[in-house]
């Protein structure tokens, strides 16, 4: 989110940070992987951009690749400019803008607690990126 907020910014378009929690049940994750998560539910990073020709806040959300997305049954994204995306994990809820910006400053402001989340979810977190790679490579991903 941050990149591509950066990549509409220099273009001219304003974005903001948007925050929603999810729950870990997404596309086609294997059971095994996701009993290995020690929390089942997360926090996703999505942005809104303000379209200059109708003066409004859209939802853009680029979280998955094309070839993961195709491989894993994850939503792919294709984005208009004008129009809203869809968010690419199904928000429990989406947080207030403001919670959501002291959320992210809070955690820009405390590395240690960032460091926690991902002490916490190493395990997980690593055989997620592991069957995420595989999967994109085209690869039988392990089940764990």
């Amino acid at each position: 989110a941050n990149r591509l907020g950066a990549m509409l910014n220099s273009g001219g378009i304003k974005t903001r940070q948007r925050l929603c929690r999810f729950k870990w049940q997404v596309g086609a994750l294997p059971s095994k992987l996701l009993a290995k998560n020690p929390s089942p539910e997360g926090l996703h990073q999505f942005l809104e951009a303000l379209i200059p020709e109708t003066d409004e806040w859209v939802t853009v959300d680029a979280t998955w690749d094309t070839k993961l997305a195709k491989a894993a049954g994850l939503p792919f994204i294709e984005w208009d400019g004008l129009s809203a995306t869809r968010i690419a994990l199904k928000p429990l809820e989406i947080l207030p803008q403001k919670e959501g910006d002291m959320l992210m400053e809070r955690m820009e402001n405390n590395p240690q607690e960032i460091e926690k989340i991902l002490d916490k979810n190493q395990e997980f977190f690593s055989l997620l990126n592991k069957w995420f790679e595989k999967v994109r490579n085209g690869e039988e991903p392990d089940v764990v």
